[in-house]
């Protein structure tokens, strides 16, 4: 999976998902260039990709999922 591709499609910038995670924004692109491998990150990106959003998933601009 594309990481760097599969947040683009939710609408989501690096700082956004690092939120999310409880990480940062450098971890993120680390992920996304390959530097830091996480097969974690990857399988809960495809459940958001499933249209899983839990409660503090930030809102689609304009309105919902």
């Amino acid at each position: 999976m594309n990481i760097a591709a599969a947040r683009r499609q939710l609408g989501l910038t690096q700082k956004q998902l690092a939120d999310i995670l409880r990480t940062t924004p450098g971890h993120i692109s680390k992920i996304e260039r390959g530097i830091h491998a996480s097969p974690f990150i990857e399988l809960l990106m495809e459940a958001y990709l499933s249209n899983y959003r839990p409660a503090n998933w930030p809102k689609k601009p304009g309105g919902k999922w």
